[in-house]
Formats: structure tokens, sequence, C-alpha cells
């Protein structure tokens, strides 16, 4: 089964940045946190998740929360343009907090590490 990676994020560019950098990897795309975690029940092909921490309707840290409750045991990375949020992505639950703007080589190699 391929792995796929979930980008939760309403801005459409941030899409455009991952699937550019991530071309080789088979991409979920969600705009909102309601979304995202509508593919997390649906499809079991997804091993990574990035999701940007403010959205509408639920946020990073309710897709977080969501998927500890429901033990699915999946990586997840919160992206915010508040480095003020970092140690609480940790806390929640978050194995990596990119800071936005992203940049790409840190989106890069973190996938890498993460999709071993």
């Amino acid at each position: 089964m391929c792995k796929s990676i979930l980008i939760i994020d309403d801005n459409p560019e941030v899409h455009k940045i991952f699937k550019m950098i991530l071309s080789e990897y088979p991409l979920v795309h969600a705009y909102d946190g309601l979304q995202g975690i509508t593919l997390l029940q649906t499809c079991k092909r997804i091993s990574l998740v990035f999701t940007d921490h403010m959205m509408p309707d639920l946020d990073g840290f309710d897709v977080i929360k969501w998927i500890k409750e429901h033990e699915c045991m999946l990586p997840v990375c919160l992206m915010s343009g508040n480095e003020d949020l970092k140690t609480a992505a940790y806390e929640a639950g978050a194995v990596c907090f990119l800071q936005k703007p992203l940049d790409l080589t840190e989106i890069l190699s973190k996938v890498q590490r993460l999709m071993k």
C-alpha cells in the first residue's frame, strides 16, 4: 500500500508548495480541519499529516487531539506563522513544527525523516 501525506490548510498556496516540493509522494488534500478528519476516517493509506494551526471550523490542535483520541498513531506536523505555538504543538502531540512562511528544504527534510 502506498503511503500518502495529508495536507490540511485553508490556503491553496500552501497546497501548491507541497505539490511542487513533494511531487514524488502521493498527497491527499483537505482545506479545513473537518475535511481533514473526514479524510483520516476514510483514507487508510495516510502515513503523515501536515496541518495548519488556524483554520475555519476545527484548527490544527483539534486535528491533533482527534488523531490522539482515535489512536491513529500518525505523525503530525503543525504549521503556523506564530512561533510561540511551537511548545504547545509538541505538548499536544505533534512530532514537528513548521514556521510559516514555509521553508522548502525543511519540509523535504522532515518528510524524508518521517516517511522512512
